[in-house]
């Protein structure tokens, strides 16, 4: 059976979601440099949880790119999704990267989301190409 896009986003949101699970029960017991409110640290988890979704579904769009590029679609895969989740990141925790620090600091972080991209879609897409697509594919 193939998956589905809502089944790749909920695997890509659990999956990046629950990364954060440690950090989100540490800041609830003590906090990380003081008490933090319950509401900030949902807030975080379902943000980070939406992103996992974004990139899971983007995942799950270029699944055909592996058989019509092979290696190629793998990589443009991987950079698009690691650009679309530094650039959240970005947006939702330090806006000011995509601001007025967009020069110094920002371009090196979207430089490093590319080549990491591109790397770990090479890495991962034929694998991620096998699972999304129907039997006898």
């Amino acid at each position: 059976m193939t998956m589905r896009w809502w089944e790749s986003g909920l695997i890509g949101g659990i999956v990046l979601s629950g990364t954060t699970a440690f950090n989100a029960g540490k800041a609830l017991v003590g906090g990380i440099d003081g008490p933090v409110p319950w509401t900030d640290i949902f807030g975080v988890v379902a943000a980070t949880f939406g992103m996992g979704f974004l990139c899971g579904v983007m995942v799950w769009s270029g699944k055909d790119l592996h058989r019509r590029f092979g290696a190629a679609g793998d990589a443009l895969v991987g950079m698009a999704v690691m650009l679309v989740f530094f650039a959240c990141c970005m947006l939702l925790f330090a806006p000011e990267l995509l601001g007025p620090k967009l020069r110094n600091d920002g371009l090196l972080m979207l430089t490093v989301a590319t080549v990491a991209g591109a790397i770990g879609g090479i890495w991962f897409g034929h694998d991620i190409d096998d699972e999304a697509s129907p039997p006898g594919a």
